[in-house]
């Protein structure tokens, strides 16, 4: 079955979370391609690159599929307005992760041992934001069947400050990274420094980008 024959019969949270699917998908492809990144193995960079575009270009279509099908007015727990909103920020991790395979394509990032150990611990913080942000949207058919309350909704309130330390913790680890750049920016050429940077900061889009999902959600939390 394919992405579009998918989406039909399905509900507007099925497609969210079916858009969830594919960003997560996004992301794990990511988490390889940071991995596979310090062998500079370019064949196998490309390659993944590849595929996460491709995962990407799957989330575009289901995204630009509930834009153009979703009612101006319909029957659902959640508006059209906050659903499209919460899609638009959920799609930005997707975007984020194939903004990130192109900068490892462009050229390979100079090797930095001495940054490697936390830039693990960088990723890792960033992802683990999205994969509590995932567990989120798949609660959300439980959270309108107990009518956006009980016991689902205080363990959603708990998720949303788990994943607002998670965004914390990864900009503390960010500042440690850049100072551990910095420090070696004369011996690096240009190119590679400002590859670096940019690397660092689109990681930490990540984490971003799930809180402010998460957040949203919450605002609809405390609207019931």
């Amino acid at each position: 079955m394919n992405i579009l024959s998918a989406l039909f019969s399905k509900t507007p949270l099925s497609h969210l979370q079916l858009h969830m699917e594919k960003t997560c998908a996004c992301l794990a492809k990511l988490k390889e391609l940071c991995d596979v990144r310090v062998d500079n193995d370019l064949t196998k960079i490309g390659q993944i690159a590849k595929k996460i575009s491709e995962l990407e270009h799957d989330a575009d279509l289901i995204k630009n599929n509930i834009r153009s099908s979703l009612p101006k007015s319909f029957f659902f727990s959640i508006d059209r307005i906050n659903f499209l909103e919460i899609l638009a920020l959920q799609d930005n991790l997707a975007d984020a992760a194939e903004d990130i395979a192109d900068l490892l394509i462009l050229k390979p990032l100079k090797p930095l041992p001495h940054i490697e150990e936390k830039l693990r611990e960088y990723i890792d913080t960033n992802l683990d934001a999205t994969w509590l942000l995932k567990e989120m949207v798949f609660n959300l058919d439980t959270l309108i069947e107990a009518s956006f309350g009980g016991p689902i909704a205080i363990k959603m309130h708990e998720q949303i400050d788990d994943i607002s330390l998670k965004e914390h913790q990864a900009n503390l680890v960010k500042k440690d990274i850049k100072k551990m750049l910095f420090s070696q920016a004369e011996d690096l050429h240009y190119s590679d420094f400002i590859l670096w940077l940019n690397f660092i900061e689109e990681i930490g889009r990540i984490s971003h980008f799930a809180e402010k999902e998460a957040l949203r959600i919450g605002m609809l939390l405390n609207s019931k």
